[in-house]
């Protein structure tokens, strides 16, 4: 039983040629492969680049594409896109190779920033002092620091006195602190919470009140070359390790979490409005800057060269082309560009006007 193709299924039939537009059609293909392979590429990535950059000379940026063509471009691909799974398992795939790659135990530190730019970064830091001291005082004023400190400081009072006797050397004094250790342990539990809460809140407001002072003091203390002196001596001491010491505080289970959190993150900040506002704003100071120059300028600014261009035209125009030729697709690729023309009414107009 014959199966019905249905008419999606159906392929349009390229229209009948005539057959003198056959034969030029077939002279034009020759050609393009002719120009496309062999000792005539080099010829034709030479003139097509140089008549490329001739155009591009006298086209500026703004007169091609304007901010509002890139910002819809923009919108599609990190806002709308649908994001398949395969993109995770590749930036997965992708942060495994890199973390577990051997030239990370032979790479040090030292190797990849020198003492000289670690110097740099410092001092910039360092010229931040406002920051510096807000954060300062922050952390000081927190109250999960003065309750970590409270905290701190009653274990170390609870323990020297169960461990120690403050009083030692006092004639008779020493007697009378055992005396009262006992009765405080006949009155029960009641007792020693309510002593316990009271020693808590004192230690706590005392705390809270010296937590600004000790800002201070600390501010005055850690002087920009203080703290720049402790920055260089942890550099000298980690400097020679090599960068898969990372490795021992970051476990590969717990890299491939991060590399989840950290894509699932990016999904959710991609939805939210600031990330395309701010995306825009770097598009439209862009176009600001580059908008009136000639699409040669542009590249010019960009260190975009010549002889780089045409290095990479041929880097990849060469084994596509080869790989187009081996699958027996180049022909029909240069014929389907160009065989519309010969089927057309203009060309015909144009074998009868001959």
């Amino acid at each position: 039983m014959s199966k019905t193709k249905t008419p999606a299924a159906k392929k349009a039939a390229a229209p009948a040629l005539d057959p003198r537009a056959e034969a030029l059609l077939q002279a034009q293909v020759g050609f393009v492969l002719d120009e496309l392979q062999g000792p005539r590429l080099d010829h034709w990535l030479d003139y097509g680049l140089d008549a490329l950059l001739a155009d591009a000379a006298k086209l500026k940026l703004k007169d091609v594409v304007d901010a509002s063509l890139v910002k819809a471009t923009v919108q599609t691909f990190a806002v709308e896109l649908d994001l398949r799974g395969g993109i995770p398992e590749l930036i997965a795939g992708i942060g495994r190779a890199v973390y577990a790659h051997p030239i990370l135990k032979k790479t040090t530190l030292a190797d990849v920033i020198s003492d000289q730019e670690v110097a740099q970064f410092t001092d910039k830091i360092l010229e931040l002092r406002s920051a510096r001291e807000d954060l300062l005082r922050g952390v000081l004023s927190n109250p999960l620091f003065t309750s970590f400190a409270s905290d701190l400081i009653y274990q170390g009072v609870k323990d020297y006195l169960a461990h120690s006797n403050p009083v030692a050397g006092i004639p008779g004094a020493s007697s009378v602190f055992k005396l009262g250790k006992a009765v405080a342990s006949r009155a029960g539990a009641r007792l020693e919470g309510a002593v316990e809460e009271g020693i808590r809140k004192t230690i706590s407001k005392t705390v809270e009140a010296t937590a600004a002072r000790s800002a201070a003091a600390l501010i005055e203390t850690l002087d920009a070359q203080t703290l720049r002196m402790l920055v260089m001596d942890i550099w000298r001491e980690i400097k020679p390790q090599p960068l898969s010491m990372a490795q021992r505080y970051l476990p590969a289970a717990d890299f491939d979490e991060l590399l989840v959190m950290g894509y699932e993150y990016w999904g959710e900040l991609r939805q939210q409005a600031i990330y395309v506002t701010l995306i825009n704003a770097g598009v439209e100071a862009f176009f600001a800057q580059y908008g009136g120059l000639t699409l040669a300028d542009l590249l010019d600014e960009l260190g975009v060269t010549r002889e780089l261009m045409a290095a990479e035209a041929r880097r990849y125009v060469v084994p596509v082309t080869q790989g187009l030729v081996k699958k027996k697709l180049l022909e029909p690729l240069v014929r389907r560009a160009l065989e519309p023309f010969y089927a057309s009414e203009r060309f015909q107009a144009a074998l009868k006007s001959l």
